[in-house]
């Protein structure tokens, strides 16, 4: 009886430690934590390409986290990450979504920032796909349907060309064009053995007119270089004339001066025309006078 109560116990020992080893294994295997103080942050992505619930969230390479949650919203993929909470995020943290293994298993590694700033886990954060094989194979299959159609086009413009090349019309006109060009290099050269002699002369004449002209500016670079001072001198000297004659101007123009009290004072004018009406007046009494009896003078003589 007690060795049948033995075994009893020892199977209900071994069925209990069964369970314990089994929901670990579960809890395990689903991230489950009794003590739940991961902290959570949902990434967007423009595709997940296979990532799965429950796949890995590397952080440099270490693992601190799973993929809780996946969702589609508006064409924008939102991943829900469970991070272990000693994990710091930063401003300028990256997400990437990777491969894990050649059999196509995904991850989600993670590259934080440089920043001393941490992150508001509460505001969606943007990743980016890395790419995988086959996203790379499909690259390679769109890359070949271009260089097919490279191809055919390429095929196309050598069919063309030859086309145009083997056409009797082109060719005759290309035979003229060579022709007509070695004929006038045959011409180009006969005009230059006729006159290579006076080419010759004008290239002596040109260096003796350049020699000339440096032996000339040479001994005479002194009075050029006073030619120059006394142009600049006149030049000043004509800034202050012009000056001199925009002062006089603009007194003459305001009457600050004989001329312009002259030209612009009403009252002299007027009275330089009353002055004039006068002498004109007195002149024509002399003439009449004149031509009369003669001038008659009446003075009084003390």
């Amino acid at each position: 009886m007690k060795d049948r109560r033995k075994t009893n116990i020892k199977v209900g020992f071994t069925f209990l430690l069964s369970i314990v080893i089994l929901i670990w294994i579960i809890s395990w295997a689903k991230n489950f934590s009794l003590t739940d103080n991961d902290q959570l942050v949902v990434v967007s992505f423009n595709s997940v390409s296979g990532l799965s619930t429950n796949d890995i969230v590397t952080v440099n390479g270490v693992k601190k986290g799973y993929v809780e949650n996946i969702s589609l919203n508006a064409n924008i993929s939102y991943v829900k990450i469970k991070l272990e909470n000693d994990v710091l995020l930063t401003k300028g943290t990256k997400y990437y979504i990777m491969m894990l293994d050649l059999m196509g298993g995904k991850k989600i590694e993670i590259i934080p920032g440089s920043s001393n700033i941490p992150i508001d886990v509460k505001e969606v954060q943007v990743g980016e796909f890395s790419g995988d094989v086959a996203t790379a194979m499909a690259f390679v299959g769109n890359l070949q349907q271009t260089v097919n159609m490279l191809l055919e086009k390429l095929n196309l413009t050598l069919d063309n060309l030859n086309n145009s090349v083997l056409n009797k019309h082109f060719t005759d006109r290309a035979d003229n064009l060579l022709s007509d060009a070695n004929s006038l290099i045959r011409n180009l050269n006969v005009v230059l053995k006729e006159n290579e002699k006076s080419i010759k002369e004008l290239i002596s004449v040109t260096n003796s007119t350049m020699n000339t002209t440096n032996h000339i500016l040479s001994d005479n670079k002194s009075n050029i270089d006073s030619l120059l001072t006394n142009i600049n001198v006149t030049v000043k000297k004509s800034n202050s004339l012009i000056s001199n004659l925009d002062s006089l101007a603009e007194e003459t123009i305001q009457g600050k001066n004989n001329a312009g009290k002259l030209l612009y004072d009403e009252n002299l004018l007027n009275d330089l025309k009353e002055t004039i009406k006068s002498v004109k007046e007195l002149t024509n009494i002399l003439v009449e006078q004149m031509k009369k009896k003669g001038i008659k003078v009446d003075a009084y003589i003390f």
